[in-house]
């Protein structure tokens, strides 16, 4: 049986995403990690903690906004007008779209400054830290464009409270790292968010701490199997 290998650069992650399997890559982080997934209750009771596309949009927006014109925020969305099409935008947090500004300079966006700050968080992304318990449903409303989450977990758990300490209390959450940011930090909607991370230092930072969080539960993942 052919070894499997995992997607760890920030274009092997969008490839993998579009559905380009380069190198016999699993078909999900959840699959990949399968004991912490069944110790969650499966995979639709399993998500990905901190989703690859919309921190990426959101990394190309705060790279290239000095771009006059460029970019449209919407009340949900972050928007990109598409080359040689004048007026019309596209919305930013598309695979595709991504995809293609690794080898197209569309717009004078230029993402090699964004693909190095995120180097070690695509080399994190499949680690079993960068998953946690959901309850069903949740993970695909989290995802859902049309509600303005991007899968940003401070935007989506600020939303649903209740849940998110419903889910703290889970055997297999190990949240605590992350409860400041959603119980103390009011983003109410993604301007909110976007406005902490408007910078390519904030957003660097940012990004640091999201690969400390991954690192910790991981850790702390492994240790409490190795108990058993």
């Amino acid at each position: 049986m052919e070894k499997i290998t995992i997607p760890s650069t920030v274009e092997d992650i969008l490839k993998w995403k579009n559905g380009i399997n380069e190198g016999n890559w699993p078909k999900s982080v959840e699959d990949y990690n399968d004991n912490y997934t069944k110790k969650c209750g499966g995979s639709d009771m399993t998500d990905v903690f901190f989703s690859f596309l919309g921190l990426y949009a959101i990394g190309v927006w705060v790279f290239n906004k000095h771009i006059d014109g460029l970019f449209k925020i919407e009340k949900n969305k972050i928007k990109t007008l598409r080359e040689n099409k004048k007026g019309y935008h596209q919305i930013l947090c598309s695979k595709r779209f991504l995809l293609s500004l690794q080898s197209e300079k569309i717009n004078n966006i230029d993402v090699v400054q964004l693909n190095e700050c995120l180097k070690e968080f695509s080399n994190k992304y499949f680690d079993v830290g960068n998953l946690i318990p959901m309850w069903p449903g949740g993970n695909c409303l989290k995802g859902n464009q049309n509600k303005g989450f991007m899968d940003i977990p401070e935007i989506f758990f600020r939303k649903y409270l209740y849940w998110y300490g419903k889910l703290a209390d889970h055997s297999q959450s190990w949240l605590s790292g992350m409860n400041e940011r959603v119980k103390d930090t009011r983003f109410d909607s993604l301007k909110d968010f976007l406005s902490s991370i408007d910078s390519p230092e904030k957003y660097i930072n940012y990004i640091n701490d999201l690969v400390n969080i991954i690192e910790d539960r991981t850790e702390q993942i492994i240790n409490s199997e190795n108990r058993y």
